[in-house]
């Protein structure tokens, strides 16, 4: 939205309906600010648990090369799958962390208010601020829809490992045979879930659809 479009709408000239906006929109910023910085928080949070996760990973891999593992299709399935909800969930996470770019206002509006009279410099300050707002709110709502497809692929992940722990478990204790038809079948139920987790989740949930 652009400043003057702001400054055409701001047309009371009482200065207590001037002032309770202002701080009505003091009040949208701070929490806009806050909801960003939660945000950041909990990707930070999801990049953390998504390491712990990789390691457990490394760990994994050197009991399978060591053969301390069963060398099964299921397992190479569930391994598999694990990973790449993890490496999905990584890269998640670090585009909620990336620098995101977006105007904001300095310090040298004041400078602009000194030739205004009280009416003029709350609404020069209101408009400003509105503008401030609305370049805040794609850049939070984008860095929250990178967390929740972060944190829907961490927990996944984890249920995966769990699979793949309860699968490796079986396998050493009694025979879980797979023939090439049900290899297959899951397989390819376990691609289409990684692929499509996000998309379909994000439909029928009807949350955080960014464009």
């Amino acid at each position: 939205m652009r400043i003057s479009d702001i400054q055409k709408r701001l047309t009371s000239k009482d200065p207590k309906v001037m002032k309770q906006s202002l701080d009505y929109v003091n009040q949208r910023l701070m929490l806009e600010r806050t909801r960003g910085e939660r945000a950041e928080t909990r990707a930070s949070s999801l990049l953390t648990v998504s390491s712990i996760l990789a390691g457990f990973a490394v760990v994994f891999i050197e009991s399978f090369r060591e053969g301390k593992v069963g060398h099964d299709t299921l397992t190479l399935l569930f391994f598999s799958t694990s990973i790449l909800l993890l490496a999905k969930a990584l890269f998640y996470s670090v585009r909620a962390l990336w620098a995101l770019k977006g105007n904001e206002l300095n310090a040298e509006l004041p400078f602009d208010l000194q030739c205004l009279d009280s009416v003029q410099s709350i609404r020069t300050e209101l408009a400003w601020k509105i503008w401030e707002y609305y370049e805040l709110l794609p850049l939070s709502n984008q860095r929250l829809f990178w967390v929740n497809r972060a944190q829907r692929n961490v927990v996944w992940a984890f249920v995966a490992f769990l699979c793949l722990a309860v699968e490796s478990f079986l396998s050493i204790q009694i025979n879980l045979p797979l023939n090439t038809a049900g290899g297959i079948v899951l397989g390819s139920a376990l691609a289409a879930g990684i692929i499509f987790l996000d998309p379909i989740a994000e439909k029928l949930g009807n949350v955080w659809t960014f464009k």
